[in-house]
């Protein structure tokens, strides 16, 4: 690590959670300034829009997903036997 990026490393992570992700998502964003989406993304992007503002979709917290998911993947590990089962 760069001698000038180590100390400012160390200050971002000791910044509260919600600062990381807004430091996170400003620091991507200089990254990817430029990039255009291919038009299946931005197909994607709409159409997920449409589903949230119509309410087709409904949002819920990243924690809730990751927490159903964890489930179900116990779940399946639990009847199958997979040996990822402990890393979960």
């Amino acid at each position: 690590m760069d001698t000038r990026t180590e100390p400012l490393c160390r200050q971002a992570l000791a910044l509260p959670k919600e600062d990381r992700a807004y430091l996170i998502e400003q620091l991507l964003a200089s990254v990817e300034q430029g990039k255009e989406l291919s038009p299946a993304w931005q197909a994607e992007i709409d159409r997920r829009l449409h589903d949230l503002e119509s309410g087709k979709a409904q949002p819920f917290p990243a924690e809730e997903f990751h927490a159903r998911l964890r489930e179900k993947l116990q779940n399946l590990a639990s009847h199958d036997n997979y040996p990822w089962h402990s890393a979960i």
